[in-house]
């Protein structure tokens, strides 16, 4: 069952909808093993990815969602693709 309105959420939760939405969107970042989580108004992003720049990737992308205050990045660098 998909949900089309998320105004039954609360505000957190809302955001974490957003920014799951947008992961899912993007093709670099929707086969990715990132969690997402809040804290309030701020988006928590625990996992691993192969680059730097998947990290920072995926820290872009939620920062860019309306709402979010801040976000936390806390996903591991497993192997630096060179």
């Amino acid at each position: 069952m998909q949900v089309h309105s998320l105004d039954h959420l609360p505000e957190g939760e809302m955001i974490r909808e957003q920014v799951r939405k947008e992961f899912k969107e993007n093709p670099l970042l929707k086969s990715q093993n990132i969690l997402i989580d809040t804290d309030g108004l701020d988006i928590v992003l625990e996992g691993d990815v192969e680059t730097d720049d998947m990290s920072s990737l995926a820290e872009d992308v939620a920062g860019g969602v309306f709402g979010v205050l801040q976000v936390r990045n806390e996903i591991h660098v497993s192997r630096e693709a060179r």
